[in-house]
């Protein structure tokens, strides 16, 4: 397995494949031209189960890409994206709204 078909299956969440081909000898720190590795790929994807299964198989935790980002950095990015995306989903609370009653 290359790194663009574990990038693929990370994004679909597919920790079993990951976990499979680990077990077959895929580096847990195979990296792309742009310094992403797997662990990158997971924490920019918010895939805790494919992240914990690569640090458990020895992942480096502090290598940096080209850009100077490492997992925790690109981990933090992916949080702020998921929290927004929820407050964009969440329906307008009636309290909230400017057409609540006015008590």
């Amino acid at each position: 397995m290359n790194f663009d078909e574990a990038s693929k299956a990370i994004k679909k969440g597919d920790v079993l494949r990951i976990r499979q081909c680990l077990d077959s000898g895929l580096d847990p720190n195979l990296s792309n031209q742009y310094g992403w590795t797997l662990l990158m790929s997971a924490a920019n994807e918010g895939n805790t189960a494919v992240a914990r299964e690569l640090i458990q198989r020895g992942a480096q935790l502090d290598t940096r890409n080209k850009h100077n980002w490492t997992a925790l950095s690109l981990s933090e990015e992916s949080a702020v994206r998921l929290r927004q995306q929820a407050k964009q989903r969440q329906p307008a609370s009636p309290m909230n709204s400017s057409t609540a009653p006015t008590l």
